[in-house]
């Protein structure tokens, strides 16, 4: 007659209380992990439509740059925005909160938390997304005091004038719905004179200091200095070049 052997109920038990809390540990970073590479794909979707869009509108009027097409004229953006995208919702500047959230958008560290209003019309795309973008011709640039060999620049607020058109743009991923986090689903980026998006709008007006802890950057617009990281940006200032930089990973 064959001997069976069989687990006892406490080494099940045992073995089940170990496999309940691999799973606490593992199954939220995989969630978070898969939210973020969700919200990276959905970031990519509406920077490469833009960017076509863009390409498609310099083609159609027969020009060699953005500054010459109609986007550079008084409402030129407006009608772009019409022609070359599918909107499902167009919201005046005094009507923001209605495409995009009608909170306050936090920083990924919690520590920045601040309402968005954009100056124009902000528009929800066909894809979810919800955009708003401004014409700059001029952007303001912060100047602290930073000895540099001895000598103490004074601090300063100016402004310098932006080669060609540049279009400040703010992208929220997926409109109005949470999470809201600047660096998430918000973005808070620049199409640049050749038409691509960028953090900046002209790197030759970022200004880069020396200090005794080490080179500082600051960012035209926000006059914040640009960290090593963007978690404390409610609106995502810094985050798109890392994401670029990670060759499209949310890695931060």
């Amino acid at each position: 007659m064959k001997k069976f052997t069989a687990f006892t109920l406490s080494e099940i038990l045992v073995t089940v209380g170990i496999i309940g809390v691999i799973s606490a540990l593992t199954i939220p970073n995989l969630v978070k992990n898969y939210q973020k590479e969700a919200m990276t794909v959905q970031l990519r979707k509406v920077v490469t439509e833009i960017e076509s869009a863009i390409d498609m509108l310099i083609t159609e009027e027969g020009k060699t740059s953005l500054a010459s097409t109609s986007i550079a004229k008084d409402g030129g953006i407006d009608d772009f925005i019409k022609t070359h995208f599918k909107t499902i919702k167009t919201c005046s500047s005094n009507k923001t909160n209605e495409c995009f959230a009608n909170e306050n958008y936090i920083s990924i560290n919690g520590n920045g938390n601040k309402s968005f209003k954009c100056s124009g019309n902000s528009y929800i795309l066909a894809n979810s997304a919800s955009i708003c973008a401004n014409k700059v011709t001029e952007i303001p640039v912060n100047v602290v005091n930073t000895p540099i060999g001895g000598i103490t620049l004074s601090e300063s607020n100016k402004f310098k004038n932006v080669n060609g058109i540049n279009i400040e743009l703010f992208i929220d991923t997926n409109g109005n719905q949470a999470p809201n986090i600047g660096g998430r689903d918000m973005f808070h980026v620049y199409i640049q004179p050749d038409g691509r998006i960028y953090d900046e709008a002209n790197s030759s007006d970022i200004i880069c200091e020396h200090r005794p802890t080490g080179n500082v950057c600051l960012m035209p617009g926000s006059q914040t200095e640009i960290k090593a990281d963007c978690s404390s940006q409610a609106f995502g200032t810094g985050c798109f070049a890392k994401i670029i930089a990670s060759n499209w990973k949310m890695d931060y």
